[in-house]
């Protein structure tokens, strides 16, 4: 089987929102958060309102590296 390569982009939100993306031709089938730097970080693949969560989480991580 040849896998589908995909570039998930050059930017966090990018690369963030393809993690987390599931559907028909992607592998991920349950995402979620597995460790964090703090409790209260959100998960976007356990909310109601996932892409507040994501938009949330990118938030969250631009801000340590900017």
């Amino acid at each position: 089987m040849i896998a589908k390569i995909m570039k998930p982009g050059h930017s966090t939100r990018n690369t963030i929102a393809y993690l987390y993306k599931t559907g028909r031709s992607h592998d991920h089938t349950d995402p979620h958060l597995v460790a964090a730097w703090d409790e209260l970080v959100p998960d976007p693949g356990r909310t109601d309102k996932p892409k507040r969560a994501l938009g949330q989480l990118v938030q969250a991580l631009d801000v340590r590296v900017k």
